[in-house]
């Protein structure tokens, strides 16, 4: 309602936005090949940094409950990795920090063998979306990345599981909305 009070008579706070600025909020795809993204050949038998996502000047990503990635991962000889890896997107606060705090995980067996197209349909959303989980491990709906900030993806695989980010199947996805600011 407009004087912030709900048929209840409770009050509803408002979005205050000041008259100088505006917020711009949409989804948007992070994928190898952005400008602000960077991706890394990951050490089989380890765990190793194979996205990096530098979050733009006026703008905060969230990671979001419910985001579905689309991946299919292959090695240079053209077998998809193993279906025991598992994946984890993490949060860096600046470039000199060293460990990400963890954000959410995934393993990689929901996926593995699936074709994209497959991955897409709304029968897999639901088995396939990621959870967000806060400092103490509860999940909550998103973790905010403001300017400056990392998001990472970190991948544990077996040994000789090594990503080949050229190889014509190998495809990697998730989304973030994006909040921008804008100047007026």
């Amino acid at each position: 309602m407009a004087n912030g009070m709900n048929g209840n008579g409770l009050y509803v706070p408002q979005a205050i936005v000041a008259p100088t600025s505006q917020v711009q909020r949409r989804r948007r795809p992070i994928f190898a090949g952005l400008p602000f993204v960077q991706v890394f050949i990951n050490g089989g038998g380890s765990t190793s940094l194979i996205m990096k996502v530098r979050v733009p000047e006026r703008s905060a990503f969230y990671l979001f409950t419910g985001m579905v990635p689309i991946m299919r991962f292959f090695r240079s000889d053209g077998k998809e990795i193993s279906h025991e890896s598992r994946l984890a997107w993490g949060l860096l606060g600046s470039e000199e920090d060293m460990l990400p705090r963890e954000l959410a995980q995934a393993d990689y067996a929901m996926w593995h063998g699936m074709p994209v197209s497959e991955q897409r349909k709304s029968q897999n959303q639901e088995a396939l979306a990621i959870t967000v989980r806060n400092q103490v491990g509860q999940p909550v709906g998103a973790i905010k990345a403001t300017e400056g900030q990392f998001l990472t993806v970190w991948l544990e695989a077996p040994e000789g599981d090594e990503i080949d980010w050229n190889h014509p199947d190998t495809d990697f996805r998730w989304e973030v909305i994006e909040e921008r600011l804008s100047y007026a």
